[in-house]
């Protein structure tokens, strides 16, 4: 395997995390503008029109939803009109856009891990049980050799 002095990326990762959850600053955590302009962002970014983003929102979530509503959660000025939790899975559907939920993930301390990361970690699981699989084989085999010389 590797060096047992050496840290793994879990360790690194929870030291990370330590240091950030140390080093909070009263209201670093206040999301308010880092919400309003992501969610500018997502539907921004998004192909379809507010209106359709709002429609397919409200569909989704059985709530109403309005094109308004969408601008007054995205708009400086609408500091009163904060974006509902309740409607967040919605926007990610509707507007195909995870950034906001990677920007939360990582104020939390956390890490969000794509698809592609997924399977690259299953791709190494499984390479790592290969070997130690060929590893076995090559156990059982020299000593099933070892045997049949013996009875020789």
């Amino acid at each position: 395997m590797g060096d047992p002095n050496q840290l793994s990326i879990f360790d690194v990762i929870k030291t990370i995390e330590e240091k950030s959850l140390n080093n909070e600053r009263p209201g670093s955590l206040n999301l308010d503008v880092v919400i309003r302009e992501e969610l500018s962002l997502a539907i921004k970014e998004c192909p379809q029109s507010r209106y359709w983003i709002a429609g397919r929102m409200a569909e989704l979530t059985g709530c109403p939803i309005s094109k308004e509503q969408l601008d007054s959660w995205t708009s400086e000025s609408h500091v009163q009109h904060n974006f509902p939790l309740k409607h967040f899975v919605a926007l990610i559907k509707a507007t195909g856009s995870n950034n906001l939920l990677k920007i939360i993930v990582e104020r939390a301390g956390y890490h969000l891990a794509e698809d592609e990361c997924l399977l690259d970690q299953e791709l190494g699981k499984i390479k790592r049980l290969k070997e130690d699989l060929a590893q076995r084989e090559k156990a059982i085999m020299g000593y099933l050799k070892d045997k049949n010389r013996k009875r020789e």
